[in-house]
């Protein structure tokens, strides 16, 4: 947001929308960790200091409830992955989600959210095509791209565009997916969009009807 407003292809009212994102975000993590360390080691048995059975048995129930409570707490891949903006101003299409899970991660495409990685046949990521601005990825080669680029350009908006393979229409379920910067997708949709409308909503400018 800042690079954007910085180099001068997005207003300074892209900014506001930061706290909106990235406070949630903060407030559910912080939340989970403490939920997760309440499982752990709320009501742990003194005997854990005890020498003898008494204290192995009372050690080894701890160390059980650990090996379940913990993993997510130290890779918490719901977190990492899976948090999302889809109810942020940026983000066409988001609708209001669950709280974010520290252990699950869904990895199918969804406003708002981090594009999924897959694996493409020349050993890139399709996260290693994203451009260092905005990125119009295209899963169907028949949708033409250039009333994008005619936007972007008299926009000054940085866009690149890449094709990803139509093998994976679960995990990438629709014609065009516009991916911002730090990699979450802003929208997506097909053939019928609204470029000029789009992309001013995604830097900050206006609101654009869902399509």
């Amino acid at each position: 947001m800042l690079a954007a407003v910085h180099h001068g292809w997005a207003p300074p009212d892209l900014l506001t929308a930061y706290e909106r994102e990235r406070k949630p975000v903060g407030e559910q993590f912080a939340g989970a960790v403490g939920s997760a360390a309440r499982a752990s080691l709320a009501d742990v048995s003194p005997d854990i200091h005890l020498p003898g059975q008494d204290g192995e048995r009372a050690r080894a129930e701890l160390a059980d409830r650990l090996a379940v409570t913990e993993p997510h707490r130290y890779s918490p891949d719901g977190f990492s992955f899976g948090y999302h903006y889809a109810s942020s101003p940026l983000v066409v299409g988001g609708e209001e989600q669950a709280v974010i899970s520290m252990g699950g991660y869904q990895e199918r495409a969804q406003p708002g959210f981090r594009l999924p990685h897959s694996w493409l046949d020349d050993g890139r990521s399709a996260l290693d095509v994203l451009g260092p601005d905005f990125t119009l990825l295209r899963t169907d080669s028949t949708v033409d791209v250039e009333p994008w680029t005619d936007a972007a350009r008299e926009r000054g908006i940085p866009l690149t565009v890449a094709d990803l393979p139509a093998r994976w229409p679960d995990r990438y379920p629709t014609a065009l997916l516009l991916v911002r910067p730090d990699q979450h997708i802003a929208w997506m949709g097909g053939a019928d969009a609204r470029p000029d409308e789009l992309l001013h909503t995604v830097t900050g400018r206006l609101a654009a009807h869902q399509r």
